[in-house]
């Protein structure tokens, strides 16, 4: 009976080890990891109130690896975390005391009949990551997901079927908000002798339900086909690729899309190749019905390896619900490369470009640009990239659901500052759009309904490079016009660009210096700008250092009536990073800005970071401080966060 016993048991319970044979067990496990981390955050931000966040988190992990039976079976591994924490936030008049919290976290997956034919895995995952934002208190986002995927291996169609399921939910924001996400996808390819095919179909569902305000349901369908024909001929390459996608979405916005991309690449020789090129965009929904239509056939030839000349022609036509706009051009360019005595070297490009537009809208004045991306930056400008915008039309949103849902209200979030023809988005700083944002931006732009003109445009680069790179000299020079040959104009009439640019870089050891001037004059921006740059790279004391600042003055001519202020943009920034004491390794960086011009802004950010590790202790430490002055008000924000854990 005992012996009955003990060879159940070990049947049971085996640990996995590194034999060479498979092991055979019912339950098979690794030995576990266990640690502890001791987490503490701090957050601080002081603008009109003061406010601070402390968080004090313990978190014990239990970690193994585990097979069933055989780990060609079913195997995979199991993390576990019970996170026990205390929050005290509060302003600089009142506190909400203390909060204490539990959760319990996983992430738990596995791979079933791994060397099978068809082989399936699962996943399954909660967190919680607490989102910090620059001068702007911090939000916790909890996410669960489960994630399901089934294989067919085969040499013909091999196949993978996909499903997740996953839910995230905001805790900090002035609105909250909720989200669901059920995503079904099917993915499969074929090769055959030249060709190789992949085709992925995707069903995607995301509902978002904010604690204040009507909830949204957004559905995507979306499929991808992709096919690459490539074979060579006596050393000569041939390549086909097609690029098919169509989708279909619903939701804030109902966006129908069908793009379609051909690319012909064709080997004739060593020196000669060509290529030609398709594609099909055919959009509707509320962006309006759309069809366009572009093709590109190219000639090329190389003398000497150094000498590369090449001959486009292109053709479009965009079709609108009233009318189209076509457009023909041919275009001649060529590029030198020289090589010269001790590693330098001598290259020289330049273009030629000849066309003519046809426009005819009929009675429309107008078109729509839905959903157009824009990163919000510190000190940055974001131009809308049409001109003549409608005002009226401009709805701004964040690419994030999750964090905003609604639209951003006019001067309240953000403003519109029109120049000449050109219209920017300036956030406001008191409002919610923050730093770093990503922003979708739709609106409407006037244009000249009948219009037939000609465009020609020219341009010439160049760079010498002497003494192994140590001495570098490079400029370009570009301009574009369009004459109208006929119109019914009521807009501000042509357009046309003009470029320059020359600068110069000179290392010296550890030290580069470099200088540059640039010239911009067209119908919506006319400015130069002077700049200056210098860096320092060298390593002190077992660290690496590093220092750069830089300098740039640009200064604006009138357009019509209105004239842009000027802008000078100082900055200055220094990092060490260095082990010490071969346990711990230490960075620091400090970075300045300055600002001056219409909106005057002033920015300083210090960073620190020290990681350490003895025998089963190891600590990390952040912390930051950052200080800002924008519009008038000035705002503090620091953070310090800290992890012990103790492994065992």
């Amino acid at each position: 009976m005992r012996k009955i016993i003990f060879f159940a048991s070990a049947l049971l319970l085996l640990v996995i080890g590194d034999a060479q044979a498979e092991r055979v067990g019912l339950l098979m496990l690794t030995p576990p990891q266990q640690w502890l981390d001791i987490d503490y955050k701090f957050l601080g931000q002081q603008q009109s109130t003061t406010t601070e966040q402390h968080q004090l988190a313990e978190d014990y992990n239990y970690k193994f690896q585990y097979a069933v039976i055989r780990p060609s079976l079913l195997r995979g591994s199991i993390a576990l975390k019970l996170e026990l924490d205390q929050r005290q936030s509060g302003t600089s008049s009142q506190s909400t005391g203390i909060l204490t919290g539990e959760g319990f976290f996983y992430h738990i997956n596995g791979v079933l009949l791994e060397r099978s034919v068809a082989p399936a895995s699962f996943a399954l995952d909660s967190t919680i990551t607490e989102v910090a934002q620059p001068f702007a208190n911090s939000y916790q986002q909890t996410t669960t997901a489960y994630n399901l995927q089934w294989s067919l291996r085969n040499d013909i169609l091999p196949t993978t079927i996909r499903y997740s399921k996953g839910n995230s939910e905001t805790s900090g924001l002035v609105v909250d908000s909720k989200s669901d996400t059920d995503q079904v996808s099917i993915s499969t390819q074929h090769t055959l002798g030249i060709s190789r095919s992949s085709l992925e179909i995707y069903d995607i569902i995301n509902r978002y339900v904010p604690t204040q305000g009507a909830s949204r349901t957004d559905k995507r369908y979306e499929l991808r086909f992709n096919n690459d024909l490539q074979w060579t001929k006596a050393g000569k390459n041939r390549m086909l690729s097609t690029r098919l996608t169509a989708s279909e979405a619903t939701g804030i916005n109902y966006i129908r899309n069908l793009d379609l991309n051909e690319n012909l690449l064709w080997d004739w020789g060593k020196a000669l190749r060509s290529g030609a090129t398709y594609s099909f965009f055919n959009s509707g929904g509320d962006g309006g019905s759309q069809v366009h239509n572009a093709a590109d056939v190219w000639l090329q030839h190389l003398l000497f390896k150094s000498l590369t000349t090449r001959i486009d022609l292109n053709a479009r036509k965009d079709e609108y619900p009233t009318g189209y706009e076509q457009e023909v051009k041919g275009r001649y360019s060529f590029g030198y490369v020289k090589e010269l005595p001790k590693e330098g070297r001598l290259t020289l490009n330049g273009y030629q470009q000849l066309g003519a537009i046809k426009r005819q809208l009929g009675n429309t004045d107008h078109l729509h640009i839905l959903n157009e991306s824009h990163t919000v930056v510190f000190g940055g400008h974001i131009y809308l990239g049409q001109p003549n915008v409608i005002e009226s039309s401009i709805t701004v949103r964040n690419a994030d659901s999750l964090k905003r849902l609604p639209p951003y209200d006019l001067n309240t979030d953000y403003q519109v500052v029109v120049t000449g023809t050109q219209a920017e988005i300036v956030p406001v700083s008191t409002g919610a759009i923050k730093e770093g944002d990503t922003l979708l931006i739709s609106y409407d732009y006037k244009v000249d309904s009948r219009v037939d003109s000609t465009t020609a445009a020219y341009g010439v680069d160049g760079a010498l490079m002497l003494f192994k790179g140590a001495f570098q000299l490079y400029g370009n020079v570009s301009q574009s016009r369009e004459d109208r040959v006929s119109s019914q104009a009521s807009l501000a009439g042509l357009t046309a660009q003009g470029m320059s640019r020359v600068g110069a870089e000179v290392k010296w050891g550890a030290i580069t210096l470099t200088s540059e001037y640039e010239t911009l004059d067209s119908d919506s921006d006319k400015h130069q700008e002077a700049r200056a740059m210098a860096r320092y790279n060298s390593y002190l004391r077992d660290g690496t250092l590093t220092l750069s600042l830089r300098d740039n003055y640009r200064w604006y001519e009138a357009i019509g009536t209105t004239r842009r202020a000027d802008e000078n943009t100082f900055s200055v920034s220094a990092g060490y990073n260095a082990v010490l004491f071969s346990t711990t390794a230490m960075t620091l960086n400090v970075d300045y800005e300055n600002i001056g011009g219409a909106r005057q802004s002033d920015r300083l950010t210090i960073g620190n970071s020290l990681r350490w590790s003895a025998g089963k202790l190891a600590l990390s430490l952040l912390s930051g401080f950052g200080a800002r002055r924008e519009a008038g008000r000035i705002s503090y924000d620091e953070h310090i966060h800290l992890i012990l854990s103790r492994y065992f």
